[in-house]
């Protein structure tokens, strides 16, 4: 279907989909990154196809100036598949993603995955999130996110930590290739790689929470609700995406600063669940190991680095990121909540 210009979904109308096929709806969240968003579309658009299958893509935009229709619009046109639109006023990652929800069960849809602008899948990404649900039962799946270098000039620095980055990312997959297919209790299923039985969901009355609108967490609170209610999660090595890593990111500050925003996150929730001495202790001794081991790990990484600039980043990132977590559990569990989001970063 080529598109002109695309409308708000018109729910009232058929979706074009084989009615004998399963629906899957393939939601892609924005927000002020045409560029990648464009990138996105255009890997997603030419991943494989789950059998027994009807496919669509909705992409929805917390940007009121409406800069990722153009993109869309051109993207449709390219292809010559329908993609829909919609401009999700509320600000806030949780109103988009439950806007994407609503959007999937207007459309009757049976399975609703997520990707973000900034992430790109594999050809076979799509087909393994489906078929692992499938060949389970699994009612949440996900499977690796793996980093990737910007696509803009980056100087010696930064191309120090992209390195350290991409292979840590890479390192992680490895080790869960061992054991984690079909088991995912120990890994969290967050929406940059993400499909879920959209009626069971439903069913369940589940969707994301607010609370987290700049802080970011939702999906990660998502992932913990779907396990309380005794589904079964299953994590695909087969299903692979990188996440692009804008230049801006790459800084022992920003990992500094992101992984002690996570650290506040997982806090706040545990203390949210009612367990404030519980969470306070685990916060205080979680947050203790976490800046001793970073004072640790630091040096063995500077050290390292002249034998292994790979290991020597990694080692360096990691007691970066150790020392921001176990600021952030004491800070998350004192009520704090960063506000991280408010920042688009990216192009």
């Amino acid at each position: 279907m080529t598109v002109a210009d695309i409308q708000a979904i018109d729910y009232g109308t058929d979706a074009g989909a084989d009615h004998a096929a399963e629906l899957v709806l393939v939601a892609i969240t924005t927000r002020q990154r045409p560029r990648m968003l464009a990138h996105c579309l255009a890997v997603c658009l030419a991943a494989e196809r789950p059998p027994a299958s009807a496919v669509m893509f909705l992409v929805v935009d917390n940007d009121p100036a409406e800069s990722g229709r153009s993109v869309v619009a051109e993207a449709a046109a390219a292809s010559g598949i329908r993609i829909d639109y919609v401009m999700e006023p509320q600000p806030g990652i949780p109103a988009v993603r439950n806007r994407a929800l609503d959007a999937a069960a207007a459309l009757q849809a049976r399975w609703l995955a997520f990707i973000d602008d900034d992430s790109f899948p594999e050809p076979g990404w799509l087909v393994a999130l489906v078929g692992a649900a499938r060949r389970e039962g699994a009612q949440l799946t996900g499977g690796p996110i793996l980093f990737g270098p910007p696509q803009e000039p980056i100087g010696i620095w930064r191309r120090f930590l992209c390195r350290g980055l991409v292979a840590s990312s890479r390192r992680r997959q490895q080790w869960r290739l061992r054991f984690a297919r079909g088991n995912a209790d120990s890994t969290i299923i967050t929406t940059a790689n993400w499909c879920a039985d959209l009626p069971w969901l439903i069913a369940q009355g589940l969707r994301f929470d607010s609370r987290f609108a700049r802080s970011g967490g939702s999906d990660t609170a998502m992932d913990r609700a779907i396990r309380s209610k005794g589904a079964k999660v299953v994590y695909e090595p087969a299903s692979v995406v990188t996440e692009i890593l804008p230049a801006e990111r790459l800084t022992l500050r920003y990992q500094f600063l992101r992984r002690m925003h996570s650290g506040m996150v997982r806090s706040y929730q545990r203390r949210s669940a009612g367990r404030f001495g519980q969470a306070l202790s685990r916060a205080i001794i979680g947050g203790a190991a976490s800046l001793i081991g970073a004072g640790v790990l630091f040096p063995i990484g500077a050290l390292a680095t002249v034998a292994s600039p790979t290991a020597g980043a990694q080692l360096v990132i990691g007691a970066t990121r150790m020392a921001g977590r176990g600021i952030g559990f004491v800070r998350g569990v004192l009520g704090e909540l960063p506000q991280q989001y408010r920042k688009v970063q990216g192009y």
